[in-house]
């Protein structure tokens, strides 16, 4: 699953909590087989790369820390390949153990 938005979250339905728990539940029940790459802002973070940092509530960060397979990175970064790259190795490491049900 890839998440992209520019700004932190900031009206979607429900809380990072539902939207992890409704993945895992669209994989029966299996945390391991899902793979989530987030790319959003990272103003949440000391050393922002998208400016200076605010306190906010990041529900995409939240939901991205719940996901035990996942990736965030910052929208902000001059390219995104480093991102997909890591998304890529979680997803051939968890294609190596999963068992299909």
């Amino acid at each position: 699953m890839v998440a992209i938005q520019d700004t932190y979250d900031e009206g979607s339905n429900g809380t990072a909590e539902d939207w992890a728990a409704a993945l895992v539940q669209a994989k029966g029940g299996d945390a391991d087989a899902v793979v989530l790459l987030v790319i959003s802002t990272d103003i949440d973070m000391a050393g922002s790369l998208c400016g200076p940092t605010i306190g906010v509530e990041h529900e995409l960060r939240t939901w991205t820390e719940l996901m035990p397979h996942s990736v965030f990175g910052s929208i902000c970064a001059e390219g995104y390949s480093d991102y997909f790259a890591d998304a890529a190795a979680k997803i051939t490491e968890q294609c190596e153990v999963f068992a299909p049900q």
